[in-house]
């Protein structure tokens, strides 16, 4: 899990209750830090690919853990364009300069104001608590490389991935 998952895990571990480990889906180059950390203390660290073996040598290969869709896709008729909860503001930028207007801007941590007053026919938010929604909708998803890109093949949505070259700590 995420970081979040760190203090509930330790408070496992004094309890003497068996932690699962579950390594992110989308780590390939660096092993996640609270995988990391948690693999020692750890009963099982599930991998989801075989090239995460080389990253956490003590783990197990059991698959991809898909989900299962929370609704039928649809086709809105719009792209979705997301680069996570960080946002990615040049794929943003890129994308702004385009002349689709039929698009559903999800901006995350990067401001969403100059999008909304160059671009006031688009749908623009900085989070979604109901993001499944957004991509069951979507007849395209344009993201970064994390975790919607499964989020998209739960929907069978066609995806662009455009990596953030900012990020260097993922992936």
């Amino acid at each position: 899990g995420s970081n979040f998952c760190i203090p509930p895990c330790l408070f496992a571990w004094f309890k003497g209750i068996p932690i699962i480990n579950i390594e992110s889906s989308v780590r390939f180059t660096k092993p996640s830090k609270s995988a990391l950390l948690l693999q020692p203390i750890s009963t099982m660290t599930v991998l989801q690919w075989e090239e995460q073996k080389k990253l956490l040598k003590k783990g197990t290969v059991v698959g991809p853990l898909i989900p299962k869709p929370e609704i039928q896709p649809w086709n809105g008729g719009y792209i979705l364009v997301t680069g996570g909860t960080l946002g990615h503001k040049k794929l943003f930028d890129v994308i702004s300069e385009s002349k689709l207007n039929n698009v559903v801007l999800q901006t995350g941590r990067v401001n969403p104001e100059p999008y909304r007053r160059q671009h006031p026919e688009w749908k623009i938010l900085e989070h979604s608590a109901k993001f499944y929604e957004l991509i069951a909708g979507a007849e395209v998803v344009v993201t970064h490389f994390g975790a919607t890109i499964l989020e998209a093949i739960v929907y069978k949505k066609p995806t662009v991935v455009v990596p953030n070259p900012e990020w260097t700590r993922t992936a």
